[in-house]
């Protein structure tokens, strides 16, 4: 999610997300469920499983932003640099 003491995450955002304890990175979802990053231009890139797994966090109610560049998935923000892992950020005051 972040450093220990809250400095910047080198590569993120200048936002600060990551030092705030607000953020946390997701790696997209794989056709061969192996356990390594994937860019959603990839074939490996499993798109289907990927828009379960956005769903599956916007559907909890405390995520308040997903950033992902696949312009196929819906609920996701594009931003430079995000073809490889969702930027998801959750609301700190959110209560179930």
């Amino acid at each position: 999610m972040g450093r220990a003491d809250g400095s910047p995450v080198p590569g993120h955002l200048p936002t600060g997300d990551h030092t705030k304890g607000t953020t946390f990175d997701v790696r997209p979802m794989r056709k061969d469920g192996q356990m390594l990053g994937v860019r959603w231009q990839d074939p490996a890139y499993d798109r289907e499983l990927t828009q379960r797994l956005v769903d599956t966090f916007l559907n909890t109610g405390g995520v308040t932003r997903i950033i992902f560049n696949d312009p196929q998935i819906r609920g996701v923000i594009p931003y430079r640099g995000f073809d490889d892992h969702l930027h998801i950020t959750v609301d700190p005051n959110y209560k179930r």
